[in-house]
């Protein structure tokens, strides 16, 4: 602070000095001239409002970085809150894919798929109400994390109900078949639930393990998405950590 404002004078001093000098040469000003008192109370008023003004650019810059700098231990302390809860997510989802190899019904992969749906939402809501007391960047990618998460969970009933009925899986196609081109790339795994319910139409029959299967993947996928969500978070709880230092 001190450092700066010895800066901002000593700039200030050089402007005036140079503004004194171009006004002698222009007007032909000598050290006796009575113009030396009219040009010297211009640049005095000059330099007040200078230092005025640098002056209150200073002091608002220091306000400004002191409250950010007493906000950082709450940001981080509730970045932690917000990654424990977010592993917690994870050891759910990982834990509902180990257990796929137990589920023997569409019934119960109906309930599995619903109580996981409500835990999702659940803990979307609780994970939000931290990362508005970190910043907007952490609200965002939560927002699209959960956005893309909650889609997939849905996507499960989708693979079940095809796989039931091939009347369902032929809506499904004909939908997708009727998405632009363009569009395409925006849609959250276009290709692969393509593929699927061609396989699903063409198939004669199919077992329910396969059903688990594409379950399965789509739960992995789920893994990932929060594994990169819980990277993000941790790479901004450093940041957080090296600007208090």
């Amino acid at each position: 602070m001190i450092i700066n404002n010895k800066l901002s004078r000593k700039r200030i001093y050089q402007i005036l000095a140079s503004i004194l000098v171009i006004a002698a040469i222009v007007f032909g000003i000598r050290p006796d001239d009575a113009m030396l008192g009219f040009w010297g109370g211009i640049i005095g008023g000059i330099a007040g409002g200078l230092f005025t003004y640098f002056g209150v650019k200073q002091t608002l810059n220091f306000e400004m970085n002191k409250s950010k700098i007493d906000a950082l231990p709450q940001k981080i302390l509730h970045s932690d809150s917000l990654i424990s809860k977010l592993d917690e997510v994870a050891n759910k989802i990982f834990l509902f894919r180990s257990d796929l190899i137990h589920v023997k019904t569409e019934k119960e992969l109906q309930k599995q798929k619903t109580e996981k749906l409500d835990f999702l939402h659940s803990a979307e809501t609780e994970l939000k109400n931290l990362a508005v007391h970190i910043n907007g960047e952490a609200y965002r990618n939560l927002d699209k994390a959960f956005s893309i998460l909650i889609e997939r969970v849905y996507g499960l009933t989708a693979y079940v109900e095809d796989y039931e009925d091939k009347g369902s899986a032929k809506e499904s196609l004909e939908f997708l078949d009727s998405v632009p081109d363009d569009v395409r790339p925006y849609v959250l795994d276009f290709d692969r639930d393509y593929k699927i319910l061609k396989e699903i139409i063409e198939a004669e029959a199919l077992t329910f393990d396969w059903v688990k299967e594409r379950v399965g993947e789509r739960l992995d996928d789920m893994v990932v998405e929060l594994e990169d969500l819980d990277g993000s978070l941790r790479k901004l709880k450093n940041k957080f950590i090296q600007e208090l230092k």
